[in-house]
């Protein structure tokens, strides 16, 4: 068990073993590179669910950059304000319509944010479709480290492609969402990106998560 110690996974380095939990699974503490220091089960290093700890994760994708002046799709920035709640700086931007809105740097930098939802609604009118929730929901899980799932995704590498960072390219890849199915990824491992998206069931779809974990050892 303390052949682990010492071990690296992105940022963070395992000090000590620490048991067991309830379900067996061993447990061991590691600092991250800035210091903190957390318990974690084994698999969530050795899968790459866990690089890096909290803060330097929002760190990296709130970078201070200095974007006033510059346009992010319809979003022009104006200036800056920090969310002292949640230690997160957003832009202020005008969109091309004359709405005003405060954004998280990552939202822009990313591209998941380029216009008001007013011109969202405008440009495409799918903005309440299960279609575009469910394009919104591969967003949020890949890149804002905020979201419940994140870890998941994202915080393991699963990425969205580029062209997929614009809804109407999602759309005329993947079609309308048929009544009943999922998005899947036919290779669990791999992005969101054209080729290995497909619509499947529930059961075909937790069926392919189950397959992929068999192959992985799991």
């Amino acid at each position: 068990m303390r052949d682990m110690i010492g071990t690296k996974f992105g940022k963070w380095t395992i000090i000590d073993y620490e048991g067991q939990n309830k379900k067996s699974e061993q447990l061991y503490s590691a600092r991250c590179d800035c210091g903190t220091i957390k318990i974690h089960t084994v698999t969530t290093l050795t899968k790459g669910a866990s690089t890096q700890c909290k803060s330097c994760c929002m760190s990296e994708l709130n970078k201070v950059d200095d974007l006033i002046g510059k346009t992010f799709g319809a979003w022009q920035v104006v200036g800056k304000v920090k969310n002292e709640k949640r230690n997160e700086w957003y832009y202020t931007c005008l969109c091309s319509c004359g709405t005003s809105k405060n954004i998280a740097g990552h939202q822009l930098k990313s591209g998941s944010s380029t216009k008001c939802h007013k011109c969202r609604v405008k440009t495409h009118g799918m903005s309440y479709t299960d279609t575009f929730r469910i394009w919104t929901g591969i967003v949020r899980r890949c890149l804002n480290p905020n979201f419940k799932n994140y870890k998941y995704y994202g915080g393991r590498g699963i990425k969205v492609a580029d062209r997929w960072l614009k809804f109407e390219n999602f759309y005329a890849d993947m079609g309308d969402r048929p009544v009943g199915l999922q998005i899947d990824r036919i290779d669990n491992d791999g992005n969101y990106e054209p080729g290995n998206c497909r619509w499947v069931t529930p059961q075909v779809n937790n069926t392919n998560r189950k397959v992929s974990n068999v192959k992985k050892g799991n």
